[in-house]
């Protein structure tokens, strides 16, 4: 069975288009947990008519306290042998469960999607590479996801659960971005074999995300810092694209924070000593130090 954890606030607009493309799923054995995180709208109601004509929708009520919150909650009653994700602004073509191929019994699959951003009127594919663990490595396999924009995407992977509940696998409630890509990396340290598929059965509706990267947080920080300890458990190397764009990333976040006065000098101080305990060098991997007189600058001080 496929356990379909789906986090809901205040989604009345999008819910039922949702649900009813999860109805429709080719593949049959699935329990569909709908985490209501406090909605303050019709969202409740609406999971509850699912369950009356459903028994493989469940409901779970709680305080609100964010998607990891809830995506955790859902973890914690999950019962299938795999477990994948959906948001309650999107939806799934009719075989998105069945091309997730669980009998092939890989610790993960993953597919393609499809999105669409609040501008544009058609959805546009983003297929993925046929492959098994046969063919690459791990860190081969992230490389790639990466170069299809396919890295941090929960709803195109189905996950062993109990992977998942051996290592106590949950995700991190302090992080506000990223944490989905977070946990896919503490997963991927774990797994011993995979498969990709070419098709692209998630209709992803790309949210706006200008307001919400324009407050630079500490979560951000700490979150990058995670990953990149986790890219480095993984084989990447220290000058891989990978590991030099998220320093840069976090070389950009701590600029912006100081100069915000959102980050003290000790802040930024510590999280320089971090990265080098982990034998990164921010002034050297950071992109922006080799174009910009006034990072190399900034650094300097710290």
């Amino acid at each position: 069975m496929i356990s379909i954890i789906i986090p809901i606030y205040n989604s009345e607009k999008t819910l039922q288009r949702c649900l009813d493309s999860i109805s429709t799923q080719t593949f049959s054995d699935w329990e569909c947990l709908l985490v209501d995180d406090g909605s303050r709208d019709r969202s409740l109601a609406i999971c509850h008519e699912y369950v009356n004509k459903d028994k493989r929708f469940i409901v779970i009520q709680k305080e609100n306290g964010g998607v990891s919150s809830a995506r955790n909650i859902g973890l914690d009653n999950a019962k299938g042998g795999f477990v994948t994700f959906c948001d309650s602004d999107d939806y799934v073509s009719p075989k998105w469960l069945e091309d997730f191929d669980v009998l092939s019994n890989k610790d993960i699959v993953i597919q393609g999607y499809k999105y669409k951003r609040a501008e544009h009127v058609e959805y546009t594919a983003k297929e993925l590479f046929e492959s098994s663990d046969e063919s690459l490595s791990r860190r081969e396999l992230l490389a790639r996801l990466l170069e299809y924009h396919n890295f941090g995407y929960l709803w195109t992977r189905c996950f062993r659960r109990s992977l998942i509940e051996k290592y106590t696998l949950r995700f991190n409630t302090d992080y506000v971005v990223r944490e989905d890509e977070d946990f896919i990396l503490h997963f991927m340290t774990h797994v011993k074999s995979f498969k990709t598929v070419s098709t692209n059965n998630y209709l992803y509706n790309e949210p706006d995300y200008s307001c919400k990267y324009k407050i630079i947080s500490k979560s951000d920080i700490s979150c990058t810092l995670d990953i990149i300890i986790q890219c480095l458990t993984l084989g990447f190397k220290v000058q891989s694209p990978m590991l030099s764009s998220e320093v840069t990333r976090i070389s950009n976040n701590l600029v912006k924070g100081f100069l915000a006065n959102r980050f003290s000098y000790d802040y930024v101080s510590d999280t320089k000593r971090k990265l080098r305990s982990l034998n990164v060098d921010i002034d050297r991997l950071s992109l922006p130090f080799h174009k910009c007189l006034f990072y190399q600058l900034f650094f300097m001080f710290f």
